[in-house]
């Protein structure tokens, strides 16, 4: 199994590989810790329009559905709930489904939907999610998010926690993969620091989500995490503990 790591998401289709997606800050920390309150299913879209459309189908007089993310960090007008997983855990009742669309994040996993596995991944799941990657039996693509289409130190530093813990169940590392390890190991004893010192660490800093920072850099806070799968013809994120 060889493990590589991708800085920005990828524009063809990786097939035949298991694709880790990260967006530490703060995407895919927040469907963890949706998943964990009992989401069934999330809807990842690539726009704020898409996303209010799609909740608007999906809700029914029996089925509500949560509508959440963010455009430069904040809730868009309209959206039930931010991008804070610790704002999540401060009204923690939520509906079975969840449409979200964020800047970086959800575009980073529909980029990748067709792949043999998508696994949409944190440091506060980290375990678990590794050991499906590895018993997926692919190649691992760790897919960074990145930061409106670019390089993002948030994202790196938390791909080579990943790349640690992948070695470690008997991966074989590339260059793209030992990059991201190499930054990671420099931080490992500060990871919240650390993310709160790069551009999107600051960004989110400046808007007065430190806490949400902190908690994004819990490491196996949770076991639970999700998996991209179709429903309804569309890509859906569904829980998984194996």
């Amino acid at each position: 199994m060889k493990i590589s790591v991708a800085q920005i998401p990828p524009t063809t289709i990786p097939y035949g590989k298991t694709c880790i997606v990260i967006d530490v800050l703060r995407a895919t920390s927040v469907i963890t810790v949706l998943l964990d309150l009992g989401v069934k299913e999330i809807y990842p879209t690539a726009t704020i329009e898409e996303a209010r459309i799609l909740k608007k189908s999906l809700e029914t007089s029996n089925k509500k559905v949560l509508l959440l993310g963010e455009r430069d960090g904040l809730p868009p007008e309209g959206f039930d709930h931010g991008n804070s997983p610790t704002a999540l855990l401060e009204n923690p009742s939520v509906p079975l489904v969840a449409v979200q669309a964020t800047t970086n994040g959800t575009p980073a996993l529909l980029s990748c939907y067709g792949a043999s596995s998508v696994i949409a991944a944190a440091p506060l799941n980290l375990s678990t999610s590794c050991k499906h990657a590895v018993n997926s039996g692919n190649d691992v693509l760790i897919v960074c998010a990145g930061l409106r289409g670019k390089f993002a130190e948030d994202d790196m530093l938390a791909a080579g926690m990943f790349v640690e813990k992948l070695v470690s169940l008997g991966g074989t590392i590339t260059d793209s993969a030992t990059e991201a390890l190499t930054l990671y190991k420099k931080s490992e004893k500060f990871f919240a620091e650390s993310l709160r010192r790069t551009e999107h660490g600051q960004k989110t800093f400046e808007l007065g989500f430190n806490n949400d920072i902190e908690k994004c850099a819990e490491i196996d806070k949770y076991k639970v995490f999700g998996v991209l799968s179709k429903i309804f013809d569309r890509p859906c994120i569904i829980p998984n503990t194996n």
